[in-house]
């Protein structure tokens, strides 16, 4: 019976270690900085078993952890147009400043840097605000700040074409965030944002009940890498500053925070 039992217990073992799978992460697009700040998890712990999931603005990183496609998600925590259930849990991840891109003609083109307050009534094109999401709301809530009317007309064009676009052109402008890949144009010229930088704040998201064994080493390497040092001179809407210990913070009024469920 003992060869019997051994080949039991080794085929248990076996199955266990099947039911291990990789750890799966959404992240929206492949030029985002979401995508980057997988990539350089991903560089530094090769060995980790991780999935990256390219979700699109259809079906968005946040709509994929809501439906247990993966087990953790990158992106805003706040707006959009279904609030997150009551057992996702989220984790300051990374505030990436917005720069303003413009063609070489442009009036602008001749600077480096640009008060948030100087762009007042000049239309910025971001046409993928035209999607009802939590971008789109922190474009709305940013137009309301400022006073700069965010124009989400034309078709949903790939940053590509965006980009394409601005370099020809002598008046449009658009956003862009830091921590992505924009793609490079010879006429094209970008300004940092001051006074303050608007910044979009991006959390790492997951279910408090998930207890995938690669989640834990996932969410203390977030924790150790967010920017926090750049939260001062940063604005992020109000629903997102407590999470992101950016100054003037107030608790959220349609969610409280949810204590992480593994020590950091």
């Amino acid at each position: 019976m003992l060869p019997h039992a051994r080949s039991l217990l080794a085929g248990a073992e076996a199955a266990v270690r099947a039911e291990v799978r990789p750890l799966r992460v959404a992240v929206l697009g492949k030029r985002m900085a979401a995508t980057e700040l997988m990539k350089f998890y991903l560089a530094r712990h090769p060995h980790r078993d991780t999935e990256v999931v390219i979700s699109n603005m259809i079906t968005t990183s946040r709509e994929a952890l809501r439906s247990g496609i993966v087990d953790a998600a990158l992106a805003r925590a706040y707006g959009g147009p279904v609030t997150l259930p009551d057992d996702i849990v989220a984790a300051s991840a990374y505030l990436e400043p917005l720069y303003l891109l413009v063609g070489k003609d442009h009036p602008f083109a001749g600077r480096s840097t640009i008060a948030l307050r100087e762009i007042a009534g000049q239309p910025v094109w971001v046409p993928g605000a035209a999607v009802p999401s939590e971008w789109a709301d922190f474009y709305r809530d940013l137009s309301a700040l400022s006073g700069i009317p965010v124009d989400t007309t034309g078709p949903l064009v790939n940053l590509a074409e965006i980009v394409e676009r601005i370099a020809h052109s002598s008046s449009l402008t658009t956003f862009t965030g830091d921590g992505g890949r924009t793609p490079w144009h010879p006429n094209v010229r970008r300004l940092m944002i001051v006074d303050p930088t608007p910044a979009y704040a991006l959390a790492l998201l997951w279910s408090a009940g998930n207890r995938h064994p690669g989640l834990r080493h996932l969410i203390a390497h977030v924790a150790d890498n967010y920017n926090r040092d750049t939260a001062a001179a940063c604005w992020v809407p109000e629903r997102d500053r407590e999470l992101f210990a950016v100054p003037g913070a107030a608790p959220g009024p349609d969610r409280q925070p949810v204590p992480l469920p593994f020590p950091r």
